[in-house]
């Protein structure tokens, strides 16, 4: 008996069970997986340094204003201008007006001798307005040394914008004041180190409670890109060792954009033990980043027959690091350059690796790393290469745009009758959107 038409023209189903699904779905996740530890492990091959020109770490200094008055510091920074050291200076824009207490009934006028000059002192501001224009960051320790209300903190803002043009990048948040944001438990996650900040520092700090009549963060998220993490006691040299996404956002505690970390460097021995050649030996070979919180008030400088003397060993400290191939650069700025690296890819692809730059900043002196003595051609076939510290330097990288470097030498044919080569993910791609269909068929 033959089969009629009907018959013939049946779809015949293959049964598909369960467990068979569950295992097709499983061995495409492990290919995706397999596919996606490839892909990371080529980064292993060509990775940007953070830093420009093939400099092998970056270093900065932030020195606060406690018990400065400018002359006691001038010549510190004649040293660190005559080396070639920018670094950052923070100052208060006022004088003192209440205590530095970081609980409000703990509170009080201040009748005391200023912590330090503010720019309210004219000859003060004279010498601030110098650094300024020698090339040192100057940046805010808060408004004033002591306390500060909303309305003084708004008015220490803009009488900054005033006097140097601008706001200032970053707020480096002094000692006690109880307008610190996010400061004292606020700044911890871990329980048992809230609870330990509980009983050794009872603070109550309010700079992010919105109410309060210190409150700021609205300010801070609008004009100030980078604070400080008040975490005083970090002794490691390479910061990127503590936190290798500096500087970073936490968006549990978002009136403020970027963190970022200082190492104690708090008075001239605290200082030249952080710096020991040996610590910069390996900061060095790490390629990492160091920015020294400091106060060149507390002994860097003495007072001798009415003039102040460099210390011998801060000076010959100095002189060492001078030497040493490094990005010297105000702490402001070697975190803006962290910000714009985070916008740059290398897109290995065969023979071409292509350098992506999807922020909106260009980015000048980018460094590549890859094995020395690697050479690559640009699009015209000019030579890039590598040193033997396996550093390759692409000049700048403009917004939104990719430079092209390729392997070998571009030919006549190969620039323009190239074979299109498919990748990895491309390939797999049309095997998982493959099996999808086959799924989706049998279970109709």
């Amino acid at each position: 008996m033959g089969m009629n038409d009907k018959g013939f023209n049946k779809k015949i189903k293959p049964r598909i069970t369960l467990p068979t699904v569950l295992a097709i779905l499983l061995a495409i996740f492990l290919v995706w997986w397999i596919l996606n530890y490839v892909r990371s492990s080529d980064k292993n091959e060509f990775w940007i340094s953070p830093y420009p020109y093939g400099k092998d770490f970056a270093f900065s200094i932030i020195d606060d204003p406690d018990n400065s008055t400018g002359p006691d510091i001038k010549p510190v920074y004649d040293l660190l201008y005559q080396l070639g050291f920018r670094t950052t200076r923070t100052v208060w824009v006022f004088d003192q007006k209440h205590t530095n207490t970081p609980r409000r009934e703990m509170e009080r006028d201040w009748t005391g001798v200023d912590e330090g000059y503010s720019l309210e002192n004219k000859d003060y501001l004279h010498f601030i307005k110098e650094l300024d224009r020698r090339g040192f960051e100057i940046a805010l320790h808060g408004v004033s040394a002591g306390n500060d209300y909303r309305e003084e903190i708004i008015e220490g803002y803009e009488n900054f914008k005033k006097i140097f043009g601008s706001y200032p990048k970053m707020d480096v948040l002094h000692s006690k004041n109880i307008e610190n944001i996010y400061s004292g438990r606020h700044k911890l996650d871990n329980i048992f180190f809230k609870v330990l900040q509980r009983v050794i520092h009872d603070s109550d700090y309010q700079g992010h409670i919105p109410g309060s009549d210190y409150f700021w963060g609205d300010i801070s998220q609008n004009v100030v890109r980078y604070v400080w993490l008040p975490f005083r006691t970090i002794k490691e040299i390479n910061l990127l060792k503590v936190s290798p996404k500096l500087p970073f956002h936490d968006p549990r505690r978002p009136y403020v954009n970027y963190w970022f970390l200082t190492s104690d460097g708090s008075n001239l021995g605290d200082f030249l033990i952080l710096t020991s050649p040996e610590n910069m030996g390996r900061l060095m070979r790490e390629r990492g980043t160091s920015i020294v919180s400091t106060h060149f008030a507390y002994g860097f400088t003495k007072q001798t027959k009415g003039k102040y003397v460099l210390n011998k060993d801060f000076v010959e400290r100095m002189k060492y690091i001078s030497k040493l191939d490094g990005y010297f650069a105000p702490t402001s700025e070697i975190l803006d350059r962290f910000l714009a690296l985070k916008n740059l890819f290398i897109l290995p692809t065969g023979d071409k690796i292509s350098i992506v730059n999807t922020g909106n900043k260009k980015v000048n002196g980018i460094t590549i790393m890859c094995n020395p003595g690697t050479t690559l051609y640009d699009a015209e076939n000019n030579p890039y290469h590598a040193n033997n510290q396996g550093e390759l330097i692409i000049d700048e990288l403009h917004p939104n745009s990719n430079v092209d470097l390729y392997r070998k030498k571009l030919t006549e044919f190969n620039s323009f009758h190239k074979r299109v080569n498919i990748g990895l993910l491309a390939r797999m791609k049309i095997e998982i959107l493959n099996y999808i269909g086959y799924i989706r068929d049998n279970f109709e």
